[in-house]
């Protein structure tokens, strides 16, 4: 049991805690966070893989994730280009599904912005995405996140 988890409300504040999760900003890598009762527990960030590896790096991801078992997790592609992470995520998407665990969310995260990939609705979830926030604008999760013992961002 995960005795430093906070509580998640949105995609919103999980991107603003991320770079303090991890102790820096990620680029061109995949992240997997599994969610136990909405709490953020296993955190795995790597490098994005080439498209003709993303099923390999999905299955080198998924003995620690069985082991976890994980209420759901959610997947999160760090791009420097359009569509580049998509390949991991359509991976790890594959084989998490063929193993019955269940994904919350798939994120993608470009230019200073965010957009679900599994959200058509164009009031909460615009084509062009939202931007990913401040650390002040989520300042109350941050403090809760440090306070409990997270790193902070580099």
């Amino acid at each position: 049991m995960t005795t430093n988890a906070i509580k998640l409300t949105s995609p919103h504040e999980l991107l603003a805690v991320v770079p303090y999760l991890l102790g820096f900003n990620p680029t061109n890598s995949i992240m997997v966070l599994c969610l136990h009762d909405r709490r953020l527990g296993l955190a795995q960030r790597l490098d994005l893989p080439r498209s003709e590896n993303a099923h390999d790096v999905a299955s080198a991801l998924l003995p620690s994730l069985i082991t976890e078992n994980p209420d759901a997790v959610i997947l999160i592609g760090f791009e420097d280009n359009k569509g580049e992470s998509l390949p991991a995520l359509e991976a790890l998407t594959t084989t998490l599904h063929s193993h019955s665990m269940p994904i919350h969310d798939r994120l993608v995260v470009r230019d200073g912005r965010w957009r679900s990939l599994d959200c058509y609705n164009p009031s909460c979830c615009p084509a062009e995405g939202s931007p990913v926030p401040e650390p002040a604008a989520v300042s109350s999760v941050i403090s809760e996140f440090v306070g409990r013992g997270g790193v902070t961002s580099s």
